[in-house]
């Protein structure tokens, strides 16, 4: 053959350089190693796949021969095997071999290799495409495959059954390793025999005809399993489960048979004994179950007994949420509703008057009402169709399940907790009640300080006109009268200021039902001249309470007032029963009257202030209020439970204390006045009426309109008392005695308050409640009153 650059069919010098570039291109495309090499092998053209896979440019490999090329073992075999492929490509015959090349980082690199011949229009050979394709993944997945068929083989040879492939036909083309050892052949003696032809089978016609329908049901496709008794060995007859499937491919076709031989020998004399016993025991087992069949009757009849007698209600219901069955609690509670219990079963809850409740416990009214969810839930069952004496449950509901027959139904069982929800509405009520009078407090403390300022002063002045002076005919009884009014005033707003800061006028160990039995006395004559019977139920074990006997008696009497009025306006009912009774740590009073009842609207506002159902002119609606802060001042609480029978009942619970701070009683005949007294007040009429009725006890009296001018007084003169406001412009009580304390002034133990007992004032006086408080508006007994309480303080021994 000529020289490459004489003869070679792609001499660059001869094929322009555009022809170049599109062949270039077109090898370029390729994933795979690819070029041209000329008829003498040697390299025209090489891809830039198969260029980067060995780290070479085009310029390093043109003109190279492919034997010597990066892409060949440079070995005789692997140069031989080039030439081989070039020389049959000659030929124009397509071949491949299998090698490998070394990469640009120096790995070796598994390779698929071929040489074909590349033809002109005439048919003649005119170059060679040699071609490389990595198969390192091909290789991996190949070793992986034989790697599983290895372990496959393992694991096959590992079980104890005998396995065997076999042909359609039931010939077999290989075992496992159990069968080889259990007949002591080899691979080589079994291969293409029959399994009938090497076992001795029992019965060897009728399970030749077994084993050849199992292989005709296998060439249809399916499975199939028989047992059969032959000996692998001499005397040694065994049963075996015979098992063929049938292994098919892709398209459905069957490629062999998969036999599985099982030794059930021991299964087979097991279930062979088992028979026997069986049959020795049948007797026994159909009375057993006679006896089974007797105790779930009794089993049965004991369930519903207990369904029958739980304390609680229990409903069933069928699929289409309708009532099945009622338990005699449940219907109980039916019939108390009015629903008799022939009308129950078959009947929607909410035909029954029963009805979903939300969380206030109030009916929904949802479409869906009659959906039962499982879990817990709040249901009202309605007596006569109304809200009021509706009863209230708690209500648990779950799947009615059947043994082999699934969800059924629903159960739902019934638990009253109508005593519960209105104990805890009483409570809410009470807790309510507590917010509006403190809120309420504030305004009356506010209104009851700008009154007594202006009624300590008509007070004091109404009782100079009536005690002092010459008076006499209409003018003596206008200053009565001023003085009863103002009186009276007084004592309304001293029960306001109680609503507010009880008083505790002091606090003595007493019996409740003393209080009781000495009220009887007094009220019931009265009440039986308005037909009214007081019947008193006290408990003699009754624990003694810490209280103020003046208290305890004011609350006992608004209760019998209240009920005894409501008596004699509706003129239903004659008897009042006041009821004591100890109820763990607690003293319990009930008042309870057959009167009328108390309008539920009412329940909310009965213990506000001011609130009454009476007509004008009958009461002023404290009583309660009063009673409320009363029993709240002990730590006690007061609830109101109407009876449907009619009627009202107020029940008091009261702690039981035995640790009383008990307050000696002042012996008010022992009259002092202090010789040097100060008024301070920014009240001119109080400081006016003030220090004449303390001038005409042989006081001397000064007096100052703030704190800074009653400052600089005390700074020049000593006072043996000084009765300060606590409320004052410029400078106030509380900064007076500040200003005293702090400088530490001989005169501040001979310091008092005087307050109309306002929200500010009390918080001052709890600043320093050392201090001796009088409070506004106040008598002139009251005043001596105070005065013998404070004497002890004044007159102590330096």
């Amino acid at each position: 053959m000529a020289p490459f650059e004489q003869n070679s069919f792609f001499n660059p010098d001869k094929w322009p350089e555009e022809l170049i570039k599109k062949l270039a291109l077109a090898f370029d495309q390729m994933d795979d190693m690819g070029g041209i090499v000329d008829l003498e092998g040697r390299i025209v053209f090489a891809n830039r796949a198969g260029l980067a896979k060995v780290g070479y440019t085009l310029d390093q490999v043109v003109g190279m021969h492919l034997a010597e090329s990066p892409w060949r073992n440079h070995s005789p075999e692997a140069m031989k095997l080039t030439e081989d492929l070039i020389e049959k490509a000659r030929s124009g015959i397509y071949s491949v071999i299998e090698d490998g090349i070394i990469d640009k980082d120096g790995n070796k690199r598994h390779a698929l290799f071929s040489i074909s011949p590349l033809h002109d229009a005439s048919g003649k050979t005119i170059a060679f495409i040699p071609e490389g394709k990595i198969i390192d993944d091909l290789k991996m997945l190949q070793a992986d495959i034989e790697k599983g068929q290895w372990e496959t083989q393992q694991w096959i040879n590992s079980m104890g059954a005998f396995i065997a492939k076999c042909d359609p036909d039931g010939r077999i083309i290989t075992c496992n390793k159990t069968f080889l050892d259990a007949l002591r052949l080899t691979q080589g003696d079994i291969c293409g025999r029959y399994l009938c032809d090497m076992v001795s089978i029992k019965n060897l016609r009728d399970s030749q005809n077994k084993i050849q329908e199992a292989l005709n049901d296998a060439k249809a496709g399916y499975s199939r399993s028989l047992e059969i008794k032959f000996a692998l060995r001499e005397g040694q007859e065994r049963t075996f489960l015979f098992t063929v499937n049938p292994i098919m491919d892709e398209k459905g076709y069957i490629c062999f048979f998969a036999v599985e031989i099982t030794d059930i020998t021991e299964q087979v004399n097991y279930r062979e004994l088992t028979l026997k016993k069986a049959k020795q025991h049948s007797r026994l087992l159909e009375q057993e179950v006679d006896s089974i069949r007797k105790r779930l009757e009794r089993t049965e009849q004991f369930n519903k007994h207990i369904v029958d007698s739980v304390p609680i209600g229990v409903l069933y219901l069928d699929q289409n949420e309708k009532v099945t069955l009622s338990n005699p609690k449940m219907t109980q509670y039916f019939e108390e509703a009015g629903i008799p219990e022939e009308d129950i079963p078959g009947k929607l809850l909410s035909e029954l008057s029963l009805f979903l409740a939300d969380h206030a416990w109030r009916k929904m009214s949802e479409p869906g009402e009659d959906q039962i969810t499982y879990g817990q839930q709040r249901m009202l069952l309605y007596k006569n169709d109304e809200d009021i004496n509706a009863l209230h449950f708690e209500v648990l509901s779950g799947p009615l399940k059947i043994p082999y027959e699934g969800i059924r139904g629903t159960v739902l069982t019934f638990n009253d907790v109508t005593e519960r929800v209105l104990l805890e509405t009483e409570l809410l009520n009470t807790r309510i009640q507590a917010e509006k009078m403190s809120s309420l407090g504030l305004l009356i403390s506010g209104v009851a300080h700008e009154i007594n300022n202006p009624l300590t002063g008509i007070v004091g002045c109404a009782e100079y006109l009536v005690e002092d002076s010459d008076l006499q005919g209409d003018a003596l009884e206008s200053a009565e009268i001023i003085h009863d009014e103002a009186q009276r005033a007084s004592s309304i707003v001293k029960n306001l200021l109680s609503l507010v800061y009880p008083h505790k006028r002091g606090d003595i160990l007493l019996n409740l039902n003393d209080i009781i039995r000495h009220i009887g006395d007094l009220r019931r004559n009265e009440l039986n001249q308005k037909n009214i019977e007081l019947h008193l139920d006290l408990n003699d074990n009754l624990e003694s309470l810490v209280g103020d006997a003046t208290h305890m008696q004011q609350m006992i009497i608004n209760f019998v007032q209240n009920a005894a009025d409501a008596i004699e306006e509706s003129g239903i009912g004659n008897r009042i029963t006041i009821r004591t009774m100890m109820t763990g740590n607690w003293v319990t009073l009930e008042v309870s009257d057959d009167g009328p009842n108390i309008p539920e609207e009412y329940h909310s506002k009965l213990f506000d202030p001011f609130f009454t159902t009476k007509p004008p002119g009958k009461g002023t609606g404290l009583g309660l209020s009063i009673n409320y802060r009363i029993v709240q001042r002990y730590g006690g609480n007061i609830l109101l439970r109407s009876s449907p029978e009619g009627g009202a009942c107020f029940i008091i619970h009261l702690p039981v204390n035995q640790a009383p701070n008990v307050i000696e009683p002042v012996n008010e005949k022992k009259i002092w006045v202090p010789d040097q007294i100060l008024i301070v007040d920014d009240e001119k009429n109080l400081r006016y009426s003030l220090s004449k009725y303390l001038s005409s006890l042989g006081a001397q009296v000064d007096t100052a309109e703030n704190g800074r001018v009653a400052l600089e007084k005390i700074n020049r003169h000593f006072y043996d008392l000084m009765l300060v406001d606590i409320k004052m412009p410029v400078m106030n009580g509380v900064e007076l005695y500040r200003e005293l304390f702090e400088n530490q002034h001989p005169s501040v133990d001979r310091f008092a308050f005087m307050s109309g007992l306002s929200a500010i004032e009390m918080r001052y006086t709890a600043i320093a409640p050392e201090v001796p408080l009088l409070r506004k508006p106040f008598s002139r007994k009251e005043i001596l009153h105070f005065f013998s309480l404070i004497k002890p303080k004044i007159l102590k021994p330096d």
